[in-house]
């Protein structure tokens, strides 16, 4: 879903932020929904984040009941790569809030221009009043107000596919798996895999550790 000029493993400022978004949904949707509070974010030296549920009751779920918890988050099921966004329902109505107050609110002051917004029906006049508005607001009846009538649904269905987080399902439901811990050195970008305090301002082309960052000193 990236726009910018990245492709295949690599990675820039621009794509990262994707992963700074991710972070932010996915804590907040881990705490309020499902209520757990012990939560440690690892960069994992590479392409994107690790986060590690720590509360008790999280190392008693099986397989079928992790799974339940990915398919609650997770919007789209693409087995066969069409970018089916799945129908958010009325249990799925604290996600919708959180899409547009976590994503769409900053992404309509940020972008200015772009071809998602132009799609939603934004001309220059909608987008300099929605800017206006929602500057000093993050209400949720200010932030759909400011989309364009009709074409509520396009916008959310955008925000989903471009930037609502991507979750690694096998990953996280196997509970054999093999995880990356931190303190250990990515093979292909030679990055430290570490614990992030701040998973929405971390951006590893300035605040990773490397490899060879200690072998020059």
């Amino acid at each position: 879903v990236r726009r910018c000029k990245c492709v295949g493993k690599d990675v820039c400022e621009d794509c990262w932020g994707l992963m700074q978004e991710a972070a932010v949904i996915l804590t907040d949707t881990l705490r309020e929904d499902f209520g757990y509070s012990e939560l440690e974010w690892v960069y994992t030296g590479g392409r994107g984040y690790h986060c590690w549920v720590l509360d008790k009751t999280a190392f008693t779920l099986d397989q079928h009941q992790r799974t339940a918890i990915v398919e609650y988050m997770q919007l789209i099921h693409d087995p066969k790569g069409t970018q089916k966004i799945d129908e958010i329902g009325k249990f799925g109505d604290q996600i919708k809030k959180r899409i547009y107050v976590s994503l769409a609110r900053n992404f309509i002051i940020n972008e200015k221009k772009s071809f998602l917004l132009e799609n939603a029906g934004f001309t220059q006049t909608t987008l300099k009043r929605a800017i206006q508005k929602l500057e000093n607001s993050n209400i949720l009846k200010d932030i759909v107000d400011s989309i364009p009538k009709d074409k509520e649904d396009q916008f959310l269905n955008s925000l989903i596919k471009y930037h609502y987080p991507s979750i690694d399902h096998k990953v996280t439901i196997d509970i054999r798996r093999l995880i990356r811990m931190p303190g250990s050195i990515h093979i292909r970008s030679k990055n430290i895999s570490e614990f992030i305090s701040n998973p929405d301002r971390f951006n590893p082309i300035n605040d990773a550790k490397n490899m060879y960052d200690f072998i020059d000193s």
